[in-house]
């Protein structure tokens, strides 16, 4: 991944994480939910990203 898509990554996590706070801030068990998923979804993209170096090099 190059420095540009890197880069493009962190600001679609940051906006994300952002929304799942307004999501957890509603007064709604659905939007938490919703947040809490949204969150789970960013921490699992945010890991494969990082682990992507290492699975190209294993190959």
């Amino acid at each position: 991944m190059n420095v540009h898509d890197q880069r493009l990554l962190e600001i679609l996590v940051q906006r994300n994480r952002e929304a799942a706070r307004l999501l957890d801030s509603i007064d709604s068990p659905e939007a938490r939910a919703c947040a809490r998923q949204l969150e789970r979804a960013l921490d699992d993209l945010v890991i494969r990203n990082e682990a992507m170096p290492f699975l190209r090099a294993s190959i």
